[in-house]
């Protein structure tokens, strides 16, 4: 019996060891062949899903396979995470991240454990390290809060993911000198402006700021602040006209919206002024031209209206305009008489081009290698060839109202070109070049004459002796012009040098504005045709010279306090004052007109522009206000009513990056 029973167990031992059929282990095929043994389970393909970045949930990925030919479904196998080689206390499939993984190399490892009890634990796998970061930040709105109205407040507000925003900055940009560059500073007819900037969340609108393009650009920050999105922007304005242009008896606007327009003693009715970018006239034409989108010019006034193609920029004289084209090339529109023919000089101007300046009879054209070329009508001419390259290496373009131009070279060089007539007397460039070979300030121009200001304060002038072409004329002023001047103010026919001092010298015309002799306290002047009108430094003011606002009359003057600024166009026939409380004071040719509109401009007016008999006040919230002579721009609705084009509405986003 005993001998039995050890065979009995002993057999049951040895099936058991080698499967049965609810044993888990793979089935032996037949009772003749060797029992096959167990191999242990394994995990494949380890590998973590999902996006490593902290406050982010990961999961760890994995394919269980057991190599036995009756493969065992996965019991509960094991988990573990390990970060920079210190193991977790997360025993799951899922792990949550946080900042301080931030840097950290995580991996997921996997024991594959089978069902059943014999061979049924794998060995661990792991998966390649990863390092956690931070989630991106994005913004994924911008906007403001306020109206861009001058003394209101307007706000940044934007939303984002993944960011901190305690870290975010911000920038508003105010397009200030208006050449759709932000942040930038250039010079405009002599006078430096700069874009104004700021770090703030908010933005409190100046009385520089009226009708402005702004820029809001806004960057946000991970929470750690190691890494950033990238900067997305906005660019405002108010719906209303973005800049004034004055001719010499038209003025043009341009709305922020891209719509040119003009009245006065030219329409643009019927014309395709949309989508422009940018509008040019001249104080003494009345010709109006508007640069597109599409690269093409469109032009009108006193010469044939007409669109050029495949255009960079173009400018009027008084009766021609010249463009240049995309290729460098320049062409033509207009009479003769005012430099509407270029057949003189044709093979100079067929490529290479990049600007060019006119006056009332002629053109220069500046190429890229620093050549001028000059060409213009009966009144234009030069010593030897009356057209053609006139100077070289030039950085810098000056005109007189008539004929006569200047120019700086890369060296600071002045060059000077151009004649009106043999009969006047004139101050020949070539007696001052010597003069002027560096240093130079400034340079103001009369009609047929000009006036250099040089850095130590001397000045030096050129041109028709009668016009300010020389500094002895009515009287010899010479001796005060030595030194210490700090700008330079004209009329068509006299100047007015301002010293650090606060006096004033002029010379010129005796009965326009040259009879001014030496004024004392003066901080700034501002010429019109025939006046000069200047503030003093207890901000009151006084004028001298002819009959455009020469002489104040004493309803204006018992007025004349407080005044911040002067307004006047080079050959206009108005002056007008602009006080800190925002009220407008004018006088000239135009005071009729003024005196029906006075109550309208007696606060509130941040800004005017002035045209030839004509002023345009802007007011803080980018309204107007226009008065002066109804056929030279004093009325909106001559020839054509444009009071729509005029008006100002909320604010419009212009561009957008989001």
């Amino acid at each position: 019996m005993k001998l039995r029973a050890f065979f009995i167990v002993l057999l049951s031992s040895f099936l058991f060891s080698c499967g049965g059929e609810n044993s888990g282990a793979p089935s032996q095929g037949g009772s003749n062949h060797l029992v096959e043994s167990w191999k242990v389970p394994l995990a494949q393909s380890v590998n973590i899903q999902g996006d490593v970045f902290s406050g982010r949930t990961i999961y760890g990925n994995y394919t269980y396979f057991d190599p036995n030919s009756k493969a065992r479904p996965e019991n509960s196998s094991e988990f573990r995470w390990i970060i920079d080689n210190v193991t977790q206390s997360i025993t799951s499939e899922t792990f949550d991240l946080v900042n301080e993984h931030i840097g950290k190399d995580i991996v997921f490892c996997v024991t594959p454990i089978a069902l059943g009890n014999v061979n049924f634990i794998g060995d661990e796998v792991c998966s390649l390290p990863v390092t956690v970061s931070e989630p991106s930040p994005i913004t994924t709105s911008l906007d403001k809060i306020g109206q861009l109205i001058v003394g209101d407040t307007v706000s940044a507000e934007y939303t984002c993911d993944n960011c901190n925003r305690s870290l975010t900055t911000f920038l508003w940009q105010v397009d200030r000198n208006e050449d759709n560059i932000y942040g930038n500073t250039i010079n405009v007819n002599g006078v430096t402006i700069s874009d104004l900037s700021s770090t703030a969340e908010s933005l409190t609108i100046e009385n520089a700021d009226v009708n402005k393009k702004v820029r809001l650009s806004v960057v946000t920050y991970s929470q750690s602040g190691q890494s950033s999105a990238q900067e997305e922007y906005n660019i405002y304005s108010r719906d209303s006209v973005h800049q004034f242009y004055t001719g010499r008896s038209t003025n043009a606007g341009l709305r922020n919206d891209g719509v040119a327009f003009s009245w006065g003693g030219s329409s643009s009715s019927g014309l395709d002024l949309t989508n422009v970018e940018s509008v040019s006239t001249f104080y003494s034409s009345n010709i109006v031209t508007a640069k597109k989108k599409d690269n093409s010019v469109v032009y009108w006034g006193s010469s044939p209206s007409g669109t050029e193609p495949n255009a960079l920029g173009a400018v009027p004289s008084f009766g021609a305009v010249a463009i240049w084209k995309t290729n460098g090339s320049v062409v033509t529109y207009g009479g003769a008489t005012f430099g509407g023919d270029i057949s003189g000089v044709s093979g100079l101007l067929d490529s290479g081009v990049v600007e060019i300046v006119s006056n009332n009879y002629c053109f220069s054209a500046r190429k890229d290698n620093g050549d001028v070329i000059f060409w213009g009508g009966n009144f234009c001419r030069v010593e030897g060839p009356a057209e053609g390259l006139v100077a070289t290496d030039i950085q810098t373009l000056y005109r007189t109202s008539n004929s006569l131009f200047a120019g700086i070279d890369s060296q600071g060089h002045v060059k000077s070109w151009g004649s009106i007539d043999n009969v006047n007397p004139q101050v020949d460039f070539t007696t001052v070049e010597a003069d002027l070979q560096g240093g130079v300030s400034q340079i103001a121009a009369t009609g047929t004459a000009f006036a250099a200001r040089k850095s130590s304060g001397k000045v030096v002038t050129w041109g028709f002796e009668n016009t300010g072409g020389t500094t002895t004329i009515p009287v010899d002023v010479t001796a005060n012009l030595q030194s210490g001047v700090i700008s330079l103010s004209a009329t068509q026919s006299a100047f007015a040098a301002l010293k650090s001092d606060g006096t004033v010298v002029t010379w010129g015309n005796s009965t326009r504005g040259g009879n001014g002799g030496v004024l004392t306290n003066i901080k700034s002047v501002v010429g019109n045709d025939q006046a000069f009108a200047a503030i003093k430094n207890d901000n009151t003011v006084v004028a001298w010279g002819g009959n455009s606002g020469g002489t104040i009359p004493g309803d204006i003057s018992a007025q004349l306090v407080d005044v911040n600024a002067l307004y006047a166009l080079p050959n206009g026939r108005n002056f007008a004052a602009l006080t800190n409380s925002g009220k407008v004071l004018a006088w000239g040719a135009n005071k009729a007109e003024y005196d029906a509109i006075a109550s309208q401009v007696s606060v509130d007016v941040v800004d005017i522009k002035a045209g030839w008999s004509s002023f345009i006040a802007i007011k803080k919230d980018g309204s107007v206000v226009v008065w002066g002579w109804s056929i030279a721009g004093g009325d909106p609705t001559t020839p054509d009513d444009i009071t729509n084009e005029l008006r100002t509405d909320d604010d419009i986003l212009l561009e957008s990056s989001l």
